[in-house]
């Protein structure tokens, strides 16, 4: 279990260390920043409230096994609610898979109802997920991601995807 745990942590990291490095493109206060950076570290905090029999499994999952994971978000909006951080932090992480074009969970929310940090974490957090190695498949190189990531551009804020990219790709991270 121990494993699991820091493989989890070292995903939210980098998601936070992808996230800072894009971030700093924008116009955000320093607080904002910080609000933000503490956003991408807990994004998936509620998953050590799932099973991990599940959140673990080898293979293709149910439609109920995927509907149990993606509770993760709001489990991990209430945690951190409860830990004491502010509602920003934690409307980041609740609609962190929310997707642009609308059909991302948990609300569907669509386009510039996602706020600014869900939809960054989007980004990084799937590029992550997708360059590291799962409980179900092996990383893929970056060139692979971005060429999955980019058939399905339209889960994503555009602008923000294609600063993403660039500076990815420009080595600026």
């Amino acid at each position: 279990m121990e494993a699991i745990y820091l493989r989890d942590l070292r995903h939210a990291i980098r998601v936070a260390n992808m996230s800072k490095r894009l971030v700093d493109f924008l116009s955000l206060s320093e607080k904002d920043k910080t609000n933000f950076y503490m956003s991408c570290l807990f994004h998936d905090v509620g998953k050590s409230f799932l099973s991990q029999d599940i959140l673990n499994k080898p293979c293709i999952l149910t439609a109920e096994e995927r509907r149990h994971i993606e509770t993760h978000s709001i489990l991990s909006f209430k945690e951190v609610i409860n830990i004491g951080y502010p509602e920003k932090v934690a409307e980041d992480i609740l609609y962190h898979h929310e997707n642009f074009d609308g059909t991302g969970y948990p609300y569907g929310r669509k386009g510039q109802s996602i706020p600014l940090g869900a939809r960054i974490i989007r980004i990084t957090d799937t590029f992550d997920a997708l360059t590291s190695d799962r409980p179900y498949r092996k990383a893929m190189k970056a060139e692979t991601a971005f060429a999955i990531m980019e058939k399905q551009k339209e889960l994503y804020d555009l602008e923000l995807y294609k600063l993403f990219y660039l500076l990815y790709t420009k080595k600026n991270f």
